[in-house]
């Protein structure tokens, strides 16, 4: 009742091969696939039914299971820490990677449509096994040089599978602080009506 070849093990299931079955009767059979550890391949087993009694009317049936290499991801931020940045400072947003796909997976993190801030995150490839979710991974926003306080700034972090295919993006916003700095140019001072102006 039970094959294992090629890594896969295939199974029968409410057989009953010595519990007859009377004319017209009919009987449900499951056929169990157990895939390997891998991200693609399949399996063909033939079923044979043959009455015991008179073998020639042996009839069967080809079945076959492919294995689903789903491949998903999502990205998302942690919490909001850079909802503005300090002139000439930069601040690191933190985003996590989850596989929601059901096989190891690596992922690319890219930025695009900048504006008003530079944002700067890994170029490396990213590995998650199934249901596992990355550690903290920094987004570094730094502002332009002599920016203007209160600039708003956004970017848009795409998430893509190992071949560069699109799968899940985030926004981040935020803007250039303003920087108070007054600075005495020249000072003159006089007594006015006994007043020191």
């Amino acid at each position: 009742d039970r094959i294992e070849a090629e890594n896969w093990t295939v199974a029968i299931f409410n057989a009953f091969e010595f519990q007859s079955l009377g004319p017209n009767e009919s009987r449900i059979i499951e056929i169990g696939f157990d895939a390997p550890n891998i991200n693609t391949g399949s399996f063909d087993v033939e079923l044979i039914v043959m009455p015991q009694s008179f073998p020639q009317r042996a009839n069967s049936v080809m079945i076959s299971s492919t294995i689903d290499w789903q491949r998903s991801g999502t990205i998302s931020m942690q919490g909001l820490n850079c909802n503005s940045v300090e002139w000439n400072e930069t601040c690191q947003q933190m985003i996590e990677i989850d596989n929601t796909g059901n096989f190891f997976e690596e992922y690319s993190l890219e930025v695009v449509e900048q504006s008003g801030m530079n944002f700067v995150v890994t170029d490396e490839l990213i590995g998650l096994t199934k249901g596992e979710i990355s550690s903290s991974i920094p987004v570094n926003l730094t502002t332009l040089t002599d920016a203007e306080g209160l600039l708003p700034a956004s970017a848009k972090i795409q998430l893509r599978l190992s071949d560069g295919q699109l799968i899940d993006s985030v926004d981040l916003y935020s803007s250039t602080a303003p920087r108070v700095d007054w600075v005495w140019e020249n000072s003159a001072d006089s007594v006015n009506n006994g007043r020191l102006e």
